[in-house]
């Protein structure tokens, strides 16, 4: 899953936290992170290309609150989300944070919570970008992919296996099914109700 991590710059040590810990969850995740992501030049058109090619958008405020960036990278990522239901557009909002000037925030997958670095918490947020908010798929270097209930994270069902390591796990854009790649040469389509 490709995520853009749109984030206040004077909240970098925490955008970072949380890149780390969805990267731990799920190492098939790829987190758009500008302070890694961004070279050296006029980055206005990246960002943009950026959210464009991404499958989710991470709005993470902050104690900070909404940076200037923020709102470009907002708009840009509602604009999408507006014409493409699919494209996750996901607020992570730290307790007391404001967002003021971001319309209609309080009607998307909002996730609001204390600490957005807890695992329980890095869990509703993979949840809440992957197609039906409800689950998380990780791939492991245990030769298994994963479904996860995001609410309680308690593996639901048994393990997907492949004979090598599992290198990405993803959901159809329905929901539907799990796509897995393995080091073993192989690709499977799993059906994500069923397992098989």
């Amino acid at each position: 899953m490709r995520i853009f991590l749109s984030f206040n710059s004077r909240d970098t040590a925490l955008a970072e936290a949380v890149r780390a810990g969805l990267s731990r969850i799920d190492p098939t995740a790829q987190v758009f992170f500008s302070p890694v992501s961004l070279g050296a030049g006029f980055w206005l058109p990246r960002l943009a290309e950026e959210i464009a090619e991404s499958e989710s958008f991470l709005l993470l405020i902050g104690p900070s609150g909404k940076g200037p960036w923020q709102e470009v990278e907002y708009f840009t990522a509602f604009d999408r989300h507006v014409k493409d239901k699919s494209f996750a557009l996901v607020p992570a909002v730290v307790a007391g944070a404001e967002a003021l000037g971001l319309p209609f925030l309080r009607t998307l997958n909002l996730v609001e919570a204390p600490v957005v670095t807890e695992d329980k918490v890095l869990h509703r947020l993979l949840a809440a970008l992957s197609p039906d908010g409800k689950r998380v798929v990780t791939a492991s270097g245990d030769n298994t992919a994963r479904v996860w209930d995001a609410e309680t994270g308690k593996q639901i069902g048994e393990p997907l296996r492949h004979t090598d390591s599992v290198r990405s796990a993803v959901f159809s854009p329905d929901g539907k099914r799990i796509v897995t790649a393995s080091s073993d040469n192989t690709a499977r389509l799993w059906d994500a109700g069923t397992g098989r």
